[in-house]
This record gives C-alpha cells, sequence and structure tokens, in this order.
C-alpha cells in the first residue's frame, strides 16, 4: 500500500528531433532553407504512405455547470517499418487533417507535449463530423460519424463499510464502459492532507450497469481505521464510456474513436 503525504506534479519532459552523440540521422536544413527527412522513426516522411495509419480521437468530459460542453479532438499518426513495428509520429511535414462539423471547419493544429494534431472546442451538438487527411493537396481519406459519445451519468451508494455500489444511470448497449480507481485522499487531525494511491488492478470493464467498490480490495483500507483516524476522506476515480461507432465509408487507414469520462471525488466521510 502506497502512501503519501504530498502530491507530486506531473513533468512532461519534450524531446526535440535533433540527433544526438549517437549517430542517428535528423532534420538537416540546407542553405536554400528547405528542410530535408532524415530517417528517423518519429518522422512521417521515413515512410511511404501505404506505411502510414491515423487515429482520430474524440475525447468529451463533462463541463461544471454553465460551461458549455465540447470535444477535444486529438490525432494520432503511426508508420510501420519493414519489420512489422510501429512508431507514434511526432513530425508531419506535409501531412495535415480538417475537420468540418455541419459543414464548419474546426482548425487541427499541431498539440503541445508533442501530440500531433489537436482541435478544441469542437461542439458536441452536431449532426455530421467529416474528418480528412492530406499529404500536400492530395486527399488520403476522408470519413465522417453522426453520433459520438455524450455524458455519463453515475450513482454511488455509500454503506459507511468498506464496499459501496456504483451505478451506471444512463447505461447504453452500444457502449462499453470501465471505471479507473485513483486515489483516497484523506484529512488528517493535524490539517495534513494523506493519499492512499489505488492497488492492483486499477482498471475495471463493467459488464453490467452496477459494480461493487471495495476499499480492501482496491486500496488496501479499511473504513472502519479511516474513520477513526481522520476527519474526512474522499474517494477518486474516472469513469469512461466508449461508444462504438459507425463511420459513414469503411475503415481503411484513419480509424475514429470517441469516449466520454467522469472525473469523480466520492466523499465517504
Amino acid at each position: 500500500m502506497l502512501k503519501k503525504t504530498l502530491l507530486a506534479a506531473c513533468s512532461v519532459v519534450i524531446i526535440g528531433c535533433g540527433g544526438g552523440g549517437d549517430g542517428s540521422s535528423a532534420t538537416v536544413e540546407s542553405t536554400s532553407g528547405q528542410v530535408s527527412c532524415g530517417n528517423m522513426p518519429e518522422m512521417a516522411c521515413t515512410y511511404p504512405l501505404e506505411k502510414l495509419r491515423s487515429s482520430i480521437r474524440f475525447s468529451h468530459d463533462r463541463s461544471p455547470v454553465g460551461i458549455e460542453e465540447s470535444y477535444i479532438v486529438y490525432v494520432d499518426m503511426y508508420g510501420q517499418d519493414k519489420l512489422g513495428n510501429s512508431s507514434e509520429i511526432k513530425l508531419p511535414y506535409d501531412h495535415r487533417f480538417e475537420l468540418l462539423v455541419d459543414g464548419m471547419s474546426h482548425p487541427l493544429k499541431q498539440g503541445p507535449h508533442q501530440i500531433i494534431f489537436l482541435a478544441t472546442d469542437v461542439p458536441v451538438n452536431g449532426q455530421t463530423y467529416e474528418i480528412s487527411w492530406f499529404k500536400g493537396d492530395v486527399l488520403v481519406e476522408s470519413n465522417a460519424v453522426q453520433s459520438l459519445a455524450k455524458s455519463v451519468e453515475v450513482a454511488i451508494d455509500l454503506n459507511a463499510s468498506n464496499e459501496m455500489q456504483l451505478r451506471v444511470l444512463n447505461w447504453q448497449t452500444d457502449y462499453t464502459y470501465d471505471v479507473t480507481h485513483l486515489s483516497v485522499e484523506c484529512l488528517d487531525q493535524n490539517n495534513t492532507r494523506v493519499r492512499y494511491d489505488a492497488i492492483g488492478n486499477t482498471q475495471v470493464l463493467l459488464e453490467t450497469d452496477q459494480m461493487t467498490l471495495s476499499l480492501s480490495e482496491n486500496y488496501g483500507l479499511d473504513y472502519s481505521k479511516l474513520l477513526n483516524d481522520y476527519q474526512t476522506c474522499e474517494l477518486g476515480m474516472v469513469v469512461y464510456a466508449h461508444k462504438k461507432i459507425e463511420p459513414r465509408d469503411p475503415i481503411n487507414k484513419m480509424s475514429i474513436k470517441s469516449h466520454t469520462q467522469l472525473t469523480i471525488g466520492q466523499k465517504l466521510f
């Protein structure tokens, strides 16, 4: 059981594409100002077009009351080498993607932290979402969907014991659901925050609209001891709902996925 008194912040290291001391080939700028392609796996120009694939994800996170809900759209590209190994593309060069929602353009730009393309504030109430992949001015593939993941609604029944029930209130058969256990955070008598991280299998697939949450199995904790040792405790988890997508055309090189997520902070006492 991992017990922490301080919350750690996530640190992101951004790695450039320049060559290091290992002699790897890298992008080189010529005297004419043009950039040539090196033989590096993160470069789209390393691969012939038939060895490139892309994945489009429409991600929805329920907004606070009063804030308009929207999707964030992520585009990932992958290249496959001669041995069949796939590498994530970081440098797309002349590849680009266009997103139209009911005919209105929502720009996909290169994102931070090595996200290759990103669109934010994409409306959730669109009738048709069309995405197109271009290499230069040549269309590689285009597809569209008419229905994406919407908000998931959840209730947790507390029993003042080690076990409680989670219920998905708007369970739908064309979705798959899973829960990721995060942590139990408590405030002790000295007003110090203490966090207990989840143990064992932290991600669980829901087979029905209900599941049992266990403090002892998921966190190695006992409700009675928590109640005795702390002023308050809160259970943290994320519920994901992945919608089965039915695109307009058969999938070729460009897959489309859509999910919604709900981050829960459930007060235990």
